[in-house]
């Protein structure tokens, strides 16, 4: 009996440390990193990253396929990230939210599917620069790949930094319905989400005559439309400047710049 009591308190005390070098491996990834390192890699980060390659179909035919990662700083410890990748057959990878940095030195990216690990807990997807390679992975046991065609996987480096581009058309993707859903996805899971959601607040501008105005996109979190720096006396000097729409004429270097009566409407 006394070797029983010892057996079973033995396993005991096993499995309360097993639990707690589990929690405490997991808590790299729920706790907020460093705040300095976060800014510099945000920084460091930001932009579209894009790869062509050969593909084949199961039935022998070729194809380009092209994978893209659009990563956009909304704040100094999180960032909008939309990831297509591509795979054999045409099957496909995605997913839009956004990511936080956390403690273990990169971000994590809730993927919002129903899919959760062997402790219960929804799957995430991990992002870390490792040189000049952009990592990922799927870090919690159980977790597959959610959010991809049976050929398609999370876990792999697709894409580096001699990837990058500058990002051209922000505008649109701060317009576009993934971004508007992975903020809200991100205020209802994430304590900072409301906070950002609330500095996403911009002032508006409006022209009292109604007639115009050039606005300028600023280029920091919240990313308002603001009166532009650069005098712009008409729509066809506003657009001359503008660096982000089709017809632009890029005199700006990189700006985004809109001809509307308010900051808060599409340009005219």
């Amino acid at each position: 009996m006394r070797r029983l009591l010892a057996s079973l308190i033995v396993a005991g005390i096993g499995s309360i440390c097993v639990a707690a070098m589990a929690s405490e491996a997991g808590a790299e990834y729920r706790e907020p990193g460093n705040l300095a390192e976060a800014k510099a890699l945000l920084q460091k980060m930001e932009g579209v990253y894009k790869n062509r390659f050969d593909n084949e179909l199961v039935n022998g035919d070729q194809f380009q396929s092209e994978n893209i990662m659009e990563f956009v700083p909304v704040s100094d410890r999180a960032a909008y990230v939309r990831i297509h990748t591509e795979w054999y057959n045409a099957h496909i990878c995605e997913v839009a939210e956004m990511a936080e940095y956390r403690r273990f030195g990169g971000f994590v990216l809730r993927l919002p599917y129903d899919e959760k690990g062997d402790d219960g807990t929804p799957c995430f997807l991990t992002i870390m620069l490792n040189g000049s390679d952009i990592e990922f992975d799927v870090p919690t046991s159980g977790c597959t790949n959610p959010g991809c065609g049976a050929r398609g996987g999370w876990r792999g480096s697709f894409f580096t930094m001699g990837n990058k581009r500058a990002i051209r058309y922000l505008p649109v993707i701060l317009r576009s319905t993934e971004y508007k859903e992975a903020l809200k996805n991100y205020r209802e899971t994430s304590p900072e989400g409301s906070t950002v959601l609330a500095a996403a607040a911009c002032p508006v501008y409006n022209d009292k005559k109604k007639l115009g105005h050039c606005f300028w996109m600023e280029d920091k979190p919240p990313y308002c439309w603001v009166p532009a720096p650069i005098a712009a006396a008409d729509k066809d000097a506003c657009r001359q400047l503008d660096s982000c729409s089709p017809g632009g004429g890029m005199v700006s270097g990189g700006g985004c710049y809109k001809w509307a009566p308010s900051s808060d409407v599409p340009p005219q």
